[in-house]
């Protein structure tokens, strides 16, 4: 039997970020040069580039909106990259997966357009660039 997946605990260097329901880690590609043949045969070499990562998008029920923008201002003000760390648990409490990333650096939080009278919950999202995925 697979265990439920009960939520994420996301933290940036020893900064606790807390629990999350949704996370996109995204992919990783590599970048590929085009380099023709210098003579006439047409040919165009494929050479193999950088590694890109895409952005790490995070996703949750707000809980204190004034806190994050505080944080992420304050981030946006500073140009220290970090370590992070992603941890699945389960509805057990026990970790499942563990991811960890380096020099990161948040780059989006946004809510949704919210109305009165409307009962759905807030859902704030984060994205955060990063440099890859480490052991």
């Amino acid at each position: 039997m697979s265990d439920v997946v009960a939520g994420f605990s996301v933290k940036l260097d020893d900064l606790d970020l807390g629990m999350w329901t949704e996370v996109a880690l995204g992919g990783m590609s590599i970048t590929i040069e085009q380099r023709p043949d210098g003579g006439a045969s047409g040919t165009v070499h494929q050479l193999r580039g950088q590694i890109e990562y895409d952005k790490i998008t995070l996703s949750r029920v707000m809980t204190d909106g004034a806190s994050m923008m505080a944080w992420f201002r304050k981030q946006a003000r500073e140009t220290r990259r970090m370590h992070g760390e992603i941890v699945v648990y389960a509805s057990t409490g026990q970790p499942l997966q563990r991811w960890s990333f380096i020099e990161a650096i948040p780059v989006r939080w946004t809510i949704p357009p919210m109305r009165s009278g409307d009962l759905a919950a807030v859902v704030e999202t984060l994205e955060i660039a990063h440099q890859g995925f480490v052991d």
